[in-house]
């Protein structure tokens, strides 16, 4: 093993591995890491990066990977995190003013049974979209010139969407759980209709849907 530790300003660490294995056969393994906040990276003013991590594996003599890991938190708002004291991540600080996105993939394959993908997001919705680009001297006269409806469409909440071809929960490296199969759980809000749907598919053990929807009202004829 080959271990690298950088520290870098504004409690910010980034750390590498090197991990060689011979038996039973020859695998290189390389990972990177940054743990904690990296505020307004690379310079854009709305973009806020957080825990990510990337695990590249090669099975000599390929070049090309047997095997790759990844997992992260996004959060796009020109205002939306804090640091605590103790410099770990904290509740936004404007709700409405920033979109986070948590994900994790994962490809082995020597192992089928640890693939998985896991994309979380919330407060996805045309107001936060402005919010996140528009210039700041223009969003009060656009989203003042704007219907509510418009403004709330998009997701309510948190949407979530994972897929784990393991039959068991899988825990990712940054403690994410993902249990088996393909499993879509939010709220979609259109022009102020909603559709809300919970659904877990297993193949071959498990198929349950669960979805409910605003009423339809349709004009009299008469």
């Amino acid at each position: 093993y080959i271990y690298i530790y950088i520290y870098a300003f504004h409690y910010v660490f980034y750390s590498s591995e090197l991990e060689v294995q011979s038996a039973p056969f020859v695998q290189i393994k390389g990972t990177l890491a940054m743990r904690n906040i990296y505020y307004q990276s690379f310079g854009l003013d709305f973009l806020h990066l957080a825990d990510m991590s990337l695990s590249v594996e090669f099975t000599p003599p390929s070049l090309f990977p047997t095997g790759i890991q990844a997992e992260g938190k996004v959060s796009l708002g020109r205002d939306c995190i804090l640091r605590s004291p103790s410099g770990t991540l904290s509740d936004n600080r404007a709700t409405e003013s920033c979109v986070t996105a948590t994900a994790a993939f994962s490809y082995d394959q020597t192992n089928p049974t640890a693939t998985y993908i896991y994309a979380q997001v919330t407060n996805l919705n045309v107001k936060s979209i402005i919010l996140m680009f528009a210039p700041s001297a223009q969003n009060s006269t656009l989203l003042n010139d704007m219907p509510q409806a418009v403004k709330d469409t998009g997701f309510d909440g948190q949407a979530t969407f994972s897929y784990s071809a393991s039959l068991s929960t899988v825990f990712t490296p940054g403690g994410l759980s993902i249990k088996p199969g393909m499993r879509m759980n939010g709220t979609l809000n259109f022009l102020g209709y909603k559709i809300q749907a919970d659904i877990n598919i297993v193949p071959f053990m498990l198929i349950d849907i669960d979805a409910t929807m605003d009423p339809i009202s349709l004009p009299a004829f008469t």
